[in-house]
């Protein structure tokens, strides 16, 4: 439908008029606010997100730190297929771990007081309730797709992988059409119960139509999302899943910004990200602090029932799929801090500025 100059005037005032009724200091003060506070009500669409401080306060090295120390302890880190990973944490459920905690402390380089438990690390046994489906949306990624997927799969949780080409020009399909020939193989019959699955798109349509497409196919009981970059390390997905059932929430994303980190990004990267989520915070009634985040842990049923209504091709879906999630009836958000190693626009980096318009039209549009 054509939209008339006064409609897209209407809506450019709309969000000239939010953003200007945010200033530096409400961000700061709402950051901080949910840092210290356990429970974060969402105004009139009682949308609630609580948020665990001893969790929050772990940064993402701190965590995976802690996690790696208890698992060497009982020798649970080549734990290969999900009953392998089950045993590990049954030998760790039946070991005292008070008068190591000061030790652990000290390896890890965390405060005594703040020392997870391992069920803070995600150490707990897993269900079929708890795995995972991961669509991996690709688009001449040749140099990384296969290290991406190899990683993903020694994830504990998760179960099923979704990778879909979206036209790639490079090698990308070569090194697909090599993987999808060794999948008989061990490494990846035992890991993923669910499978490995390639799709691949004729043309090239974008992100958002890559996970379209993926999302058709999944089959466990969460829903995740991975670059095929190595930007996001696949072992936070682990830390999501221990949010959702810390939280009691639904829909779970990793935030690159929520402990505030320096040099996760550069400045220019994070103000433009601050603007985005601000508005969307606004326009959907939500208290984020990284809407962009690729990492994004969402209950299947859930996920499926709003699936057919995603329009967006490129990387307006991030938005779009966040509106349309936070409509939904008993809907619970929830964040975390994952790591983040951002590459350069030399090094294959995609979005860009027209992407960043586009997202804050999809806010005036599914708002």
């Amino acid at each position: 439908m054509a939209i008339g100059s006064t409609d897209v005037a209407i809506r450019s005032a709309w969000l000239i008029a939010v953003y200007g009724q945010w200033s530096q200091n409400d961000w700061h003060h709402e950051v901080a606010d949910r840092r210290s506070t356990r429970i974060v009500t969402f105004g009139s669409l009682n949308l609630t997100a609580r948020i665990d401080r001893q969790q929050s306060t772990l940064t993402p090295a701190q965590w995976h730190a802690a996690r790696q120390w208890y698992l060497q302890k009982i020798d649970g880190c080549e734990a290969v297929t999900t009953a392998d990973y089950n045993s590990a944490i049954k030998r760790l459920e039946s070991t005292s771990w008070e008068n190591g905690r000061d030790i652990g402390a000290v390896a890890c380089e965390i405060p005594v007081e703040h020392f997870p438990t391992p069920r803070h690390v995600g150490l707990f046994e897993l269900t079929n309730a708890q795995l995972i489906s991961v669509v991996v949306p690709v688009f001449n990624e040749e140099a990384t797709i296969i290290s991406v997927l190899r990683r993903l799969a020694s994830v504990p949780a998760v179960a099923q992988i979704i990778v879909v080409n979206d036209a790639s020009r490079d090698h990308t399909g070569e090194c697909l059409a090599d993987l999808k020939n060794s999948l008989h193989e061990s490494f990846w019959t035992s890991r993923l119960a669910g499978g490995l699955q390639i799709l691949t798109h004729q043309t090239n349509q974008g992100k958002g139509a890559a996970l379209r497409s993926g999302f058709q196919q999944i089959t466990q009981a969460w829903t995740g999302v991975q670059d095929a970059d190595s930007e996001y390390d696949p072992n936070d997905l682990m830390r999501l899943l221990t949010e959702a059932y810390i939280q009691q929430a639904n829909v779970i994303y990793g935030s690159r910004f929520l402990l505030n980190e320096p040099g996760s990004s550069p400045l220019w990267h994070r103000q433009g990200n601050r603007l985005i989520t601000t508005l969307a915070n606004l326009s959907f009634g939500l208290s984020l602090t990284d809407v962009e985040t690729c990492y994004k842990l969402i209950d299947t049923n859930r996920l499926q029932r709003i699936a057919p209504q995603l329009r967006e091709n490129r990387f307006g879906i991030e938005i779009e799929l966040t509106a349309r999630l936070a409509r939904s009836p008993g809907v619970c958000f929830a964040e975390c801090p994952i790591t983040y190693d951002r590459r350069t626009y030399a090094e294959g980096k995609k979005i860009g500025l027209r992407d960043g318009f586009r997202a804050l039209w999809c806010m005036a549009r599914y708002r």
